[in-house]
């Protein structure tokens, strides 16, 4: 998690790896659930960018300097997702800090699950 800067100020943005299996799934502009830090505080955020490339957990592990339980936690082939986050989350406090994301793939209404009442709210 880091901050950067804007002309109309700080952005707070978090860098997800996402696996190559997950990759299609992840689009910009995608709602993402965050939980940040060991107290887990939530906090909303949105897929800014993806980027194309596949990299190597070793590669992960350089670019971004990845040490002890955060260098564990990237097992396999991933992409990047940039998280822009909430403005309400204190960069300076949890820079640096893993956290855990939901991003929102997608939506169903519950009434299109029930059986036949589908055709009915048609």
């Amino acid at each position: 998690m880091t901050r950067q800067n804007s002309t109309h100020g700080a952005i707070i943005v978090a860098v997800l790896f996402v696996p190559t299996s997950q990759q299609k799934q992840i689009h910009p502009g995608q709602l993402v659930d965050v939980r940040v830090g060991p107290k887990a505080t939530p906090c909303k955020g949105v897929v800014a960018s993806l980027e194309p490339r596949v990299m190597s957990p070793l590669d992960i592990r350089t670019r971004f300097q990845l040490q002890g339980e955060s260098a564990s936690m990237v097992a396999e082939p991933s992409v990047t997702a940039v998280i822009r986050l909430d403005a309400t989350l204190s960069a300076d406090l949890y820079a640096g800090s893993t956290f855990s994301a939901r991003v929102r793939v997608g939506s169903q209404s519950v009434l299109s699950l029930l059986p036949g009442l589908n055709q009915l709210v048609s």
